[in-house]
């Protein structure tokens, strides 16, 4: 599940040309990872999965790192 995750936020990263290199415990606000990119985000993990998020579950304040998202989807996915 990391590596989905990550690969889709390397797609956004690129879309919106943001360039970095992060690890599982960045906090990706740090590098212009901002709501529209979360939204994005959550956009392709829904379709990736077949998932719905939940409303309490998209606090953009409470995913900030990989780990964080995939701990959040681990819930949805199993």
């Amino acid at each position: 599940m990391t590596e989905e995750i990550k690969k889709i936020i390397y797609a956004i990263f690129q879309k919106h040309g943001i360039e970095a290199e992060i690890n599982e415990e960045d906090d990706l606000t740090t590098v212009g990872f901002n709501s529209r990119c979360y939204v994005e985000m959550i956009v392709a993990l829904e379709e990736l999965y077949d998932i719905t998020i939940s409303e309490s579950d998209l606090e953009n304040k409470n995913n900030k790192t990989i780990t964080d998202i995939r701990n959040m989807l681990s819930q949805y996915v199993k």
